[in-house]
């Protein structure tokens, strides 16, 4: 049985790249005129929120203050150490909102920024006094380089993941949208603390078609298991149609029993025809897949113009099974809103339908609009 989760139970709207997207109301010191705030606070959560609002001076004064503010705690929460984290200015900054809180993170490994998030998570690890699961997840997210989210996972993870879903999106609620997540899951996979189910669980909480392509590009050579609802699901989160097609292309070879019925489906999510004509280029070399015209008339009913309509014909038609017959090739050309296109399609389809009887190639050219075009795609069925 799927363990796939509605992707409406975990959304994930990304607000902003590069640092647009929600207006600044404070500078760093009007949101906390005393910077200890960030390690006495009894509500980090709401310490968090200004911090999504503020803006953070990127310079080097700022970022050995806030050094300077760890250094001079003998112990320190989770949450607090969190704060300093969060409150260093990166560069490149995305926004993501998971339906309860905000959250930015800048790109992961970048410029001095990144150095100070390190320095700030290795000094403040051994001083961690009270962690619970959000704020270990946060603490990940923040992680700028897999030695030291590896460093956390040795130190925390065995103590607050027992396996159970309930433990990973306890988890995963201080981390959506962080560009850690992809080297999160591959961690625990290597660990064998995350099988394909909890692989497609992190999944769900990625922002960026980027992303999400860098992780499944990765536990596709561990093996991964893709079913055709999963293969859907992946398709349908992506954000763009590239990103889409390169998802199709990543999973469908390894998707179990995927049937007919699930192209259109598929090719029906894209946005744009080149996006559609892409889809179908992938499923035309998956050689379980049996198309028959009728299947055919049906998936061109997906696109929005001739054009993708011939090119999806020319990826198909070498590929379809079954007989041809003369109300299946008449649903392909009344697809079409144009005659050129139609005795185009009929030029694509004409090694199938020469098994038509003369008699139906005959009737099946009434479906043009114009004496001249049927007179054309008579010459090319009758030769």
């Amino acid at each position: 049985m799927s363990t796939f989760r509605p992707a409406a139970l975990l959304t994930l709207l990304t607000l902003a790249a590069c640092g647009g997207g929600i207006h600044k109301r404070w500078t760093f010191d009007q949101a906390f005129p005393d910077p200890n705030e960030l390690v006495t606070t009894p509500d980090p959560e709401a310490a968090h929120s200004r911090l999504v609002e503020t803006e953070l001076p990127r310079t080097r004064a700022h970022d050995d203050r806030l050094l300077a503010l760890l250094r001079a705690q003998a112990g320190i929460t989770a949450a607090h150490l969190a704060l300093l984290t969060q409150a260093v200015g990166t560069e490149n900054t995305h926004t993501v909102y998971d339906g309860k809180n905000r959250f930015v993170w800048g790109r992961r490994g970048a410029g001095e920024a990144a150095a100070t998030v390190e320095l700030l998570l290795l000094e403040g690890l051994p001083k961690i006094t009270t962690i619970d699961r959000r704020w270990y997840g946060e603490l990940l997210g923040r992680s700028q380089t897999n030695a030291t989210l590896q460093r956390y996972l040795d130190r925390f993870h065995d103590q607050f993941d027992d396996g159970s879903v309930t433990a990973l999106l306890e988890i995963l609620a201080g981390m959506p949208g962080s560009p850690a997540l992809t080297p999160f899951v591959l961690a625990l996979r290597k660990a064998g603390k995350a099988d394909d189910a909890r692989t497609w669980l992190v999944f769900e909480h990625l922002s960026f078609d980027d992303n999400r392509i860098e992780l499944v590009r990765a536990v596709t050579e561990q093996g991964l298991r893709v079913d055709p609802e999963r293969l859907r699901a992946a398709v349908k989160q992506c954000s763009f149609d590239q990103g889409r097609a390169t998802m199709l292309a990543l999973l469908a070879p390894k998707t179990q029993a995927l049937q007919v019925a699930d192209v259109a489906a598929l090719v029906g999510m894209f946005s744009f025809d080149d996006g559609r004509v892409a889809a179908c280029a992938q499923m035309a070399k998956s050689p379980e897949l049996h198309f028959t015209e009728a299947d055919l008339a049906t998936l061109l009913a997906e696109f929005s113009f001739d054009d993708g309509r011939r090119r999806c014909i020319e990826h198909l038609a070498p590929t379809l099974h079954g007989p041809a017959t003369l109300a299946s090739a008449r649903a392909i050309l009344k697809r079409f809103s144009f005659d050129e296109d139609r005795v185009a399609a009929t030029r694509l389809m004409a090694s199938r339908w020469l098994q038509l009887s003369k008699d139906d190639r005959t009737a099946l050219v009434d479906a043009l609009s114009f004496e001249s075009n049927r007179q054309r795609a008579l010459v090319l069925l009758m030769p």
